[in-house]
């Protein structure tokens, strides 16, 4: 009887690791993985640790990059994604990697400046709790110009269901339940609290960089959310160990089905997802820098440019900027209820026209949209870090800057301009400048006058009273 139990229980492993390596890696794993592997430089001769290496899908990665002469230590604590993971490697690739198994307990007794590679996604705030200890090891057992790349969830993660599940737990008077969910969750880390503790770890700022992204997850409905293997198998066991009574656990989560439900007829339950990668290069044994954050910044010169810790200007004198302004209006229909909206917006603040020639010095990415910006300045040394956002979120119509959010009528061409401007100093009311300044105020004024019902004749040359100076209307929207 105990060998029977024993294999159903090795069964139902087995079959639980193929239920996440199919339906949950590839949305969770895999795109922290991503993260990672974009700061990932493949060197020769190298040792690499791969901690919690789960079902070998970023190990396989690793080896796949790695020159034929590192060599690869994949540790992991179930013995049933040991076996995916050994399954899924290349016989090629055998050689040069030991799948061991092994949890982060193993990772405290490994010597320091062991690794010259130390890999780890999804791991921090997952398998290890205490994230800002298991980066401080990790740190530990790589070695002098090793790498650490290490994938982390931030907080935010699961924000809109587990702001629905503590109004569950309030409203059924477990507050201490409350209060642990809420402890949990501020155990995920900003990017604020990453970058302090990198540096308190010793680690300067030229040699590291965080980059966070979000992305969003999507549900038809309170049950599918709560059997989707990637909350079974991921957040849904600590949320039934914070409430401990299993048969509690079942009438609550019965409680935030019907919430997600009600709070969410007729849309999907958008659920948000934040993480970070954390990529550090140490320094050399004789202290030199390894420049890592001086390198990714480099690959986004238009980003690097809005952060300055020098006094000179990053935008070089007015005589010697030149912009190049692409003006287009697309026609595509708005909601009724916007365009009265945004038409007695327009009709309780129009003025009559300026006789004020506007001036070329005041361009704003309100009316204009630059493309191009030629600096004679080398931009100076810069940040570590990064963000970026995607969202599967429902789409809005968009509005470029142009047309400034003015209702469009359907079926109209669209007007496509585009001018070059040499931006003078002290300009002429009649210069080249002047002139496409106002131009882009006639036809601004024009969409606003049809908008209206008039003709174009009625439009004003000038917009400036309506918004002051090329800026938002007070009280207004942009």
């Amino acid at each position: 009887m105990a060998v029977s139990e024993k294999a159903n229980l090795g069964l139902r492993t087995e079959r639980l690791a193929r239920v996440i390596d199919r339906e949950v890696a590839p949305l969770w794993h895999d795109r922290l993985a991503r993260l990672i592997f974009r700061h990932f430089v493949p060197r020769p001769d190298i040792l690499a640790l791969d901690v919690h290496c789960g079902s070998g899908r970023a190990t396989a990665e690793l080896l796949r990059r790695l020159p034929d002469s590192s060599r690869v230590l994949a540790l992991g604590d179930d013995v049933a994604a040991l076996s995916l993971a050994r399954a899924r490697v290349n016989a090629d690739w055998k050689p040069r990697v030991y799948f061991k198994e092994g949890d982060f307990d193993d990772v405290a007794d490994m010597p320091d400046r062991t690794y010259d590679l130390t890999f780890a996604n999804a791991v921090l705030t997952e398998k290890v709790l205490d994230w800002e200890a298991g980066l401080a090891e990790l740190v530990r057992i790589t070695k002098p110009s090793g790498t650490i790349l290490a994938s982390i969830p931030l907080e935010g993660t699961w924000a809109e269901a587990e702001d629905l599940l503590d109004e569950v737990l309030r409203d059924a008077g477990e507050t201490n339940a409350s209060t642990t969910l809420e402890r949990f969750r501020h155990r995920r880390p900003s990017v604020a609290e990453l970058t302090r503790a990198l540096e308190r770890l010793g680690i300067a700022r030229p040699d590291y960089v965080v980059e966070h992204e979000q992305f969003q997850l999507l549900f038809r409905s309170g049950r599918e959310f709560l059997f989707a293997p990637i909350i079974e198998h991921g957040p849904l066991g600590l949320w039934k160990a914070i409430i401990g009574d299993p048969q509690l656990a079942k009438r609550l989560f019965w409680r935030l089905k019907d919430s997600i439900d009600t709070y969410y007829t007729g849309r999907v339950f958008s659920v948000s997802a934040s993480a970070a990668v954390i990529a550090v290069e140490l320094p050399s044994e004789d202290g030199r820098s390894s420049g890592a954050a001086a390198r990714y910044w480099r690959r986004y010169p238009s980003l690097a440019s809005l952060w300055s810790a020098d006094d000179e200007p990053i935008v070089p004198p007015l005589d010697t900027v030149e912009f190049e302004i692409s003006l287009r209006e697309e026609s595509g229909p708005f909601e009724e209820d916007h365009q009265l909206e945004e038409i007695a917006d327009i009709t309780s603040e129009l003025q009559p026209p300026s006789t004020e020639a506007p001036s070329a010095t005041a361009v704003s990415p309100t009316a204009v949209s630059p493309t191009a910006v030629s600096p004679r300045n080398t931009p100076p040394p810069l940040p570590s870090t990064a963000s970026s956002s995607h969202s599967n979120s429902h789409r809005h119509p968009p509005q470029h800057p142009a047309t400034d959010g003015i209702p469009q009528e359907t079926g109209e061409s669209p007007i496509d301009a585009s001018v070059e401007i040499d931006l003078e100093p002290d300009p002429d009311p009649r210069d080249d400048s002047t002139h496409t300044n106002q131009l882009i105020h006639t036809v601004r004024a024009t969409r606003m006058v049809q908008a209206l019902g008039g003709s174009e004749t009625d439009a004003p040359q000038s917009l400036e009273n309506r918004r002051g100076r090329w800026g938002r209307r007070p009280g207004g929207r942009g």
